[in-house]
């Protein structure tokens, strides 16, 4: 027998690292994570494409940034040191215990992700007539 949705208002999306703790505490259930790959911290929860949903796939992600005009070498120091910190195994462990990874990218290929984003986001909210509030 299908049970049936008693109100979509018990439903959301966010990130898992907002929401770990209470997951956790099974104060909430995840039902799917809109990653590639199943996330470490939830290996149980499987992803939205497994789910039949292949290109319904959101990351959040952080990055470091400047201001523009910051000379080339203090990025460069600034990004060399966050390539160490990010293949850390110690790093690695505490963000997947958060439900993150930590990752790096060149400045380049990070403007190159960034540029990207804002058009695949664009694109989404130009096709479902989405807007800010």
């Amino acid at each position: 027998m299908k049970r049936e949705i008693a109100s979509w208002k018990n439903f959301r999306f966010e990130s898992v690292v907002s929401v770990i703790e209470q997951l956790k505490a099974k104060q909430l259930r995840a039902l799917a994570v809109a990653t590639e790959q199943r996330v470490a911290a939830l290996p149980d929860v499987p992803t939205l494409k497994e789910l039949g949903y292949p290109d319904l796939v959101a990351l959040p992600w952080w990055a470091l940034v400047a201001p523009r005009g910051t000379p080339k070498e203090v990025i460069d120091i600034l990004s060399s040191a966050w390539a160490k910190i990010a293949k850390d195994p110690k790093v690695q462990e505490q963000f997947a215990a958060q439900g993150m990874l930590a990752g790096w990218m060149s400045p380049p290929e990070t403007a190159n992700y960034f540029k990207a984003e804002v058009e695949r986001w664009a694109t989404v909210a130009k096709e479902t007539g989405a807007k800010a509030e």
